[in-house]
């Protein structure tokens, strides 16, 4: 191994050996590694690796190490080389606690495992984000939507009180894993799209096609949850929030070793969280709660398992309409569309195992199984069905009731094998399985009218009559592969690919929806410009069986889908800060539209584009400094679709120029206490909605958000923070129809208080 920046070294030293090393990125910055030959242990390699740096490591298990700053000795001389432990380890860690971002002080994440193996952000050759445990407590981050709010280019998209879809390049995301195993798809509004953010470490995003570990998914991309798991070393935080229109929230984290060797560890999280609104008539209530137990049974196996429960009441909204000739209601934010009686209630439960056993040399294997339950109940009047009436400012409401529950169930097993041929080498076999099923039944009140000026709550309940329920069940299974090759020195080769199995019924369908043996291809190459900064070209692809039936009743072929991505990463400082720039087309070919000859049939012969530009910088430049700044360029158009579309904007929804801001100054970070400052900005070239001659638009727009805070001590600090500082009235999802436009929220604030010990 020669001498390079250390972060990369001992990247490299972890897919050669067999050892798993966690280590902050501060402590990388400058530091170069010094050559390593010969055959050796991996702890003999890792030592001469560290020789001269000032920094240490220990053993948490036989398999695993933490990084150090070396002890000052009385003289001031430092001491070198690694703290030596023989026997019984004196704490162990799995693999995923030694790559957590919580405690990192860092919005640049150490290592991405959305792609099943732990990764540094240059070795992903495709645009990638993530959101860090630091990055989440900054901003008062509580839920996964307000996360990716945040992200570079993605639009989230609101579908009622709590409930989200999210966008990416104009493309949806339906491909939402919590640790790698699938979940529900994401875009609906009746169902707990995903759990409390306070049970995860961190949320990453991947850009583009992401059907190699998935198998069928929508083109936008990736969504990895990555929980908190329990650590050795004994950690009880706590969290306290008070902010605009009766906001509260509380959290209580509490980790540590369960016996004497640190062989059994535990975590418990709790949250409950009471939010007002600033509509009239609207909250909601949520109670979390999340316990895992890890074991190490032997030196290289980690058993984890655990359980997640959430629920709570809340009042639906479903958004507001819009005017029959191109107008926005701009009148009160705060109005309210429906009844007294409206009420909500989810409830969701997951429960996983996971065990992860390494065969020495850097392999390992992994088996992970989880099933997610869901159901909710809601009765509503606030269902608009119609535009709103320009002279009187009436709108039709469709009272609605409605009831559903849903399973999921996923199960993935993993072989890694490094070092095939080079040390930079590595190897992802595995297969998967899940299973989704869900039942929806749906209830209809008579129709009544309120204005929209002057909407009246206080009407009464109807009796509602009764409908079909409406059945579905989902099955996916792949076997896949993905290898990394470094074909010449600087030069890596990664491909990949998964054969899929696809079967979706339903009954309202006239047919099962299925693919068999299908394979979907991914391959790039990058190239190492300097030892911080990487070029790479790669190709993905994707498809999505339809539901859409051609003049035969024979459903239509699946949708197919295809990127090309061309890009520039970079690991500046020891991988304190990272940067990406990605040029990218997406061809999404086989949608359904009208036939021609038979207008009540579909043929799958529509095409639509996504071509744009994205760049991104996250992390610390500075001791002290925590930024990220994005900017993405989108353009989505019709290529082949029913008349009057092909040409025109294929997702108006997605704003063509999107700028991200947000910046953290922390004085506390060498004494222990001083002030924190924050500020940020988002600006938005705006959204429409097209229906026909029809176009409503909201305006291109900046939100501008400030915080000062001051950390007392290291175990407690407060934060104020204030977001859309100048009150801008603006819409973040416009539909030209009954329903389905949301303003976004108006000026607030939130005081935060946190507690370590």
């Amino acid at each position: 191994m020669p001498a390079q920046p250390l972060h990369d070294a001992l990247r490299q030293l972890m897919r050669q050996g067999s050892l798993q090393i966690g280590f902050e990125a501060a402590d990388m910055q400058g530091k170069t590694s010094s050559p390593v030959s010969g055959s050796m242990s991996a702890g003999e390699a890792l030592s001469r690796l560290l020789a001269g740096s000032g920094l240490t490591f220990r053993y948490l298990t036989t398999g695993s190490v933490v990084i150090e700053p070396a002890p000052q000795a009385a003289s001031s001389a430092i001491q070198l080389g690694p703290v030596q432990v023989e026997g019984q380890a004196d704490a162990p860690a799995s693999s995923g606690t030694l790559l957590a971002s919580e405690g990192t002080g860092s919005y640049a994440a150490q290592a991405i495992t959305i792609g099943r193996q732990p990764q540094s952000f240059r070795e992903i050759p495709n645009s990638v984000s993530v959101v860090t445990r630091q990055q989440i407590e900054d901003r008062n981050l509580n839920t996964v939507a307000d996360a990716l709010k945040q992200v570079t280019g993605v639009q989230v998209v609101q579908y009622g009180l709590g409930n989200f879809g999210f966008t990416s390049r104009g493309l949806n995301i339906t491909t939402l894993q919590v640790d790698g195993l699938q979940t529900a798809d994401t875009q609906g509004a009746w169902t707990t799209d995903s759990f409390d953010i306070a049970v995860y470490d961190r949320i990453e995003l991947v850009r583009g096609p992401a059907a190699l570990f998935q198998g069928s998914s929508e083109p936008g991309g990736a969504i990895n949850l990555v929980r908190k798991r329990a650590t050795a070393d004994t950690h009880i935080n706590a969290m306290a929030q008070a902010g605009s229109w009766d906001r509260y929230r509380g959290e209580l984290d509490v980790t540590g070793r369960l016996d004497a060797d640190g062989s059994l560890r535990g975590r418990v999280v709790a949250a409950y969280d009471d939010r007002g609104s600033y509509m009239d008539h609207v909250f909601s209530r949520k109670l979390v709660l999340y316990g895992t137990l890890e074991y190490d049974p032997a030196p290289d196996t980690t058993v984890s398992i655990g359980a997640i429960h959430q629920g709570g009441p809340s009042r639906p909204i479903f958004g507001l309409p819009t005017y029959d000739d191109g107008g926005l209601y701009m009148g009160r934010r705060s109005v309210y569309m429906g009844s007294f009686w409206d009420r909500k209630r989810d409830d969701a439960e997951r429960y996983f195992v996971d065990v992860e056993h390494h065969l020495g040399n850097g392999a390992a294997i992994r088996l992970r199984g989880d099933r997610t339950d869901r159901a909710y109940d809601f009765k509503s009047g606030a269902f608009t069905d119609s535009y709103i009436d320009r002279a009187t400012g009436n709108v039709d409401i469709q009272q609605i009731a409605g009831d559903g529950h849903s399973r999921d169930e996923a199960a993935d097993l993993s072989l890694t094998l490094p070092a095939l041929f080079t040390s930079s080498d590595s190897l992802v076999v595995g297969i998967n399985h899940s299973r989704n099923n869900s039942y929806t039944h749906w209830t209809y009140g008579p129709v009544i009218t309120r204005n929209i000026f002057a909407p009246d709550p206080a009407t009464a309940e109807p009796v509602f009559e009764d409908d079909a329920p409406t059945t579905a069940k989902t099955i996916q299974t792949g076997l896949y592969a993905n290898a990394r090759f470094k074909l010449i020195n600087r030069l890596t080769l990664t491909a990949g690919g998964r054969l899929s199995w696809y079967t979706g019924s339903a009954n309202w369908q006239s047919a099962d929806s299925k693919a068999s043996a299908r394979l979907v291809p991914y391959a790039a190459l990058s190239y190492d410009i300097t030892p911080e900064l990487s070029a790479y070209a790669s190709y993905s692809s994707t498809f999505v069986p339809q539901t859409s039936v051609d003049r035969n009743g024979n459903l239509l072929k699946p949708r197919t889908g295809n990127l090309f991505e061309l890009g520039l990463k970079g690991e500046f400082l020891g991988g304190a800060l990272t940067g990406h720039a990605a040029l990218y087309q997406i061809i999404d070919r086989n949608r359904a539209m009208t036939d021609p000859d038979f207008p009540d049939a579909s043929v799958a012969l529509g095409k639509v584009r996504s071509r744009g530009f994205e760049t991104e910088v996250v992390g610390e430049p500075a001791r002290g400094w925590n930024v990220t700044l994005g900017y993405a360029y989108t353009q989505t158009r019709y290529l082949t679709a029913d008349e009057g579309l092909p040409g025109l904007v294929f997702a108006p929804g997605t704003p063509e120029h999107d700028v991200k801001l947000w910046a953290v100054r922390d004085f506390s970070k060498d004494t222990g206490r001083g002030l924190i400052l924050g500020g940020g900005i988002n600006v938005s070239s705006g959204i429409n909605a097209e229906s026909g001659d029809l176009e409503w638009t909201q305006k291109a727009y900046a939100l501008l958000s400030a915080q000062i805070g001051y950390q007392f001590s290291d175990s407690f600090s407060l934060r104020l923070t204030g977001e859309n500082l100048t009150d801008k009235k603006y819409y973040t999802r416009i539909e030209g129809w009954s329903r389905q436009s949301y303003f976004g929220d108006p000026r607030n604030v939130m005081l935060t208080a946190r507690f370590g010990f």
